[in-house]
């Protein structure tokens, strides 16, 4: 586990430096206020005292207002065909956002997921199929459901001609019945009736 510690605090950095900026994005640059105006307005989840340390600690530091209008002046000079269109974030952080959407089903920045053990999140969601792997298998599948049809199938006309056997023997077992009744002139109660427990 150890290999993996700065790895999960560098994780770890990321998470807090996302959710610190979301929080300075729609809790005062998009509402257009500014910081002293902001210490008014305690987001959900936050205690007035954590709101109050991250303006007065955070965002009205120097080194803060540096980076932002570092960050500011670079994303003007961008071409226009390399404008994000997805926030300002890398490239490589979007698409481990949506590993991680897909594999812990939350978008919370609150937390830290941590695999250990060397387990990565392919190992956890598998690899993932090629177009000719999801071809050859969907394939099988057809042929196995082939075969299935032709079993039905196959069952069926048996049970057909099992059914069919058994009507000729009680026709043939008919014809029988009434030669003796003649030749016996006696009246032999058919075996319908004899089930339903009437004698004739």
């Amino acid at each position: 586990m150890e290999s993996y510690r700065e790895h999960v605090l560098l994780h770890m950095y990321d998470l807090w430096t996302n959710w610190r900026s979301d929080l300075k994005r729609y809790n005062i640059t998009k509402p257009k206020r500014t910081l002293r105006q902001a210490l008014d307005h305690v987001p959900s989840g936050l205690q007035k005292v954590e709101w109050h340390w991250l303006i007065t600690e955070i965002y009205s530091k120097d080194p803060h207002k540096k980076a932002r209008a570092k960050n500011s002046a670079n994303r003007a000079n961008y071409k226009k065909e390399r404008l994000h269109r997805i926030g300002s974030k890398p490239f490589r952080q979007v698409a481990w956002e949506l590993v991680a959407q897909k594999v812990f089903k939350s978008k919370s920045r609150d937390s830290v997921v941590g695999y250990g053990g060397g387990v990565k999140a392919k190992d956890i969601i598998g690899p993932s199929c090629t177009r000719v792997e999801l071809e050859v298998e969907l394939n099988a599948t057809r042929k196995k459901n082939e075969v299935l049809v032709d079993r039905v199938t196959i069952v069926e006309t048996e049970n057909e001609s099992r059914r069919n056997r058994v009507e000729a023997v009680e026709a043939e077992m008919g014809k029988f019945k009434d030669w003796v009744s003649k030749q016996l002139n006696i009246n032999i109660p058919s075996y319908a009736n004899t089930k339903n427990g009437n004698p004739g």
